[in-house]
């Protein structure tokens, strides 16, 4: 059934359509308006409150993780 569908839409005399290879062709660019989507870029000082809090975050982390395997381990500092 469907190969009769397919041989009445490609009569068998007319030879098939193939469009040739385009080098280099690019998609088509979208017709949006630059900045709605997504997000905006930060600016210098928010980007700055971002590094300073990972780092801060970082040392305590470390802190913390020095302190609790000092303390399993039985750690007494060098002397």
């Amino acid at each position: 059934m469907l190969k009769k569908r397919a041989e009445q839409m490609v009569p068998q005399n007319e030879p098939e359509r193939i469009s040739p290879p385009v080098k280099n062709q690019l998609p088509p660019k979208r017709q949006e308006p630059r900045g709605t989507a997504g997000r905006q870029r930060e600016t210098v000082t928010e980007a700055l409150m971002k590094s300073t809090a990972r780092a801060v975050g970082s040392q305590m982390g470390r802190a913390i993780i020095r302190g609790v395997l000092g303390s399993l381990f039985g750690g007494k500092g060098r002397k």
